[in-house]
């Protein structure tokens, strides 16, 4: 299966490359989207944190960063096993939620600047969180410990690991990409 995800600040566009068609997905202030591993949920937050079904395109708000005293959400990804989501916020803040009730389940040591990128390994096991000041912390996500941190200089865009695991590649602001 071949999709492509396209957000936009109110619009999600959801392309099978297969058969060249799309569905649209309205949304509301968004900034970061994520796809279930078994393509059947698609994530989106910024204002909101909502889980469309992808097949019939129903939406449903999960959790209100604003009603829970929360920021606004800078980056998300499911969990393995798509029963968790793991969102970071503006505020520096990490939280957990369970993917079906929105609950929040767990929130890991607060970061001293924002959040702008979390992202797992492909086994599930790390979590990788970029922040504004260029640090980046590696958790174990079975026992919630910090494992590493790793420095630039400006702020971390992105993160991506590879395939195998074994190596973490990080945008910065400084047009810096490194492994």
């Amino acid at each position: 299966d071949k999709t492509i995800v396209i957000g936009e600040v109110w619009m999600i566009t959801l392309w099978d490359i297969n058969e060249e068609i799309s569905r649209t997905f309205k949304g509301k202030g968004l900034n970061t989207i994520a796809i279930s591993s078994d393509n059947k949920s698609l994530v989106s937050a910024g204002n909101d944190v909502n889980l469309w079904d992808i097949s019939t395109q129903k939406e449903n708000l999960l959790f209100n960063p604003q009603q829970n005293n929360l920021c606004f959400i800078m980056s998300i990804v499911f969990n393995l096993n798509n029963t968790a989501i793991i969102m970071g916020d503006i505020c520096g803040n990490v939280y957990v939620l369970d993917s079906k009730t929105g609950n929040l389940i767990r929130q890991i040591e607060k970061q001293d600047t924002p959040v702008l990128s979390v992202t797992l390994s492909p086994n599930g096991n790390l979590l990788a969180v970029g922040n504004a000041d260029g640090k980046i912390s590696l958790w174990n996500i079975e026992t919630w410990q910090l494992l590493h941190t790793l420095e630039h200089k400006t702020a971390i865009r992105n993160l991506v690991f590879s395939p195998d695991g074994k190596k973490l590649a990080s945008a910065t602001n400084s047009d810096l990409i490194q492994l």
